[in-house]
């Protein structure tokens, strides 16, 4: 629970070398202004990047989605779920193999895809204003870079940590 006198405490990450402080502090920001960006369509940042998903990726199966999506089968399950109710995917059987069973996207999920790409999109140009395309590339390099080390080292069973 936090206490007024927590919130006194400021954890800046500017205030460390360690590259996982950053990271995580930004997240948190980026995280807070999606979710407010898509509280008006009453969907979180995972649902609205299924329904993107499902819609990019037509009658594909959960399971290939929860990595991506930072969960796992169970989660990916309940997000479907959830989705179902509020009418923006269905489950069918896959065409290819009936056991399987596969997402699509519904009328109303997709008139409301455009919208939350749209969402998606505003947090991203707040998030790069005054940095130039050569920056932006250059980052990315370097995000790729750092995903590339943590594989690595996972690959090798190497825990990662500060």
């Amino acid at each position: 629970m936090l206490r007024a006198a927590d919130s006194e405490i400021a954890l800046d990450p500017g205030e460390t070398k360690f590259l996982p402080a950053h990271a995580f502090h930004l997240a948190r920001y980026l995280r807070t202004a999606i979710e407010r960006e898509l509280a008006p369509h009453d969907v979180t940042s995972q649902q609205a990047a299924l329904i993107l998903a499902a819609r990019r990726h037509r009658g594909i199966q959960p399971g290939r989605l929860a990595g991506p999506l930072g969960t796992d089968t169970a989660g990916m399950t309940r997000l479907v779920d959830r989705l179902e109710a509020k009418g923006l995917l269905v489950r069918r059987f896959s065409s290819r193999d009936r056991r399987m069973i596969a997402i699509q996207i519904t009328d109303a999920g997709r008139a409301l895809a455009p919208q939350l790409e749209a969402a998606f999109a505003r947090v991203h140009a707040r998030l790069v204003v005054g940095i130039d395309e050569q920056e932006l590339g250059k980052l990315r390099a370097l995000i790729g870079r750092l995903r590339e080390n943590l594989a690595a080292a996972a690959a090798e069973g190497v825990e990662v940590g500060c």
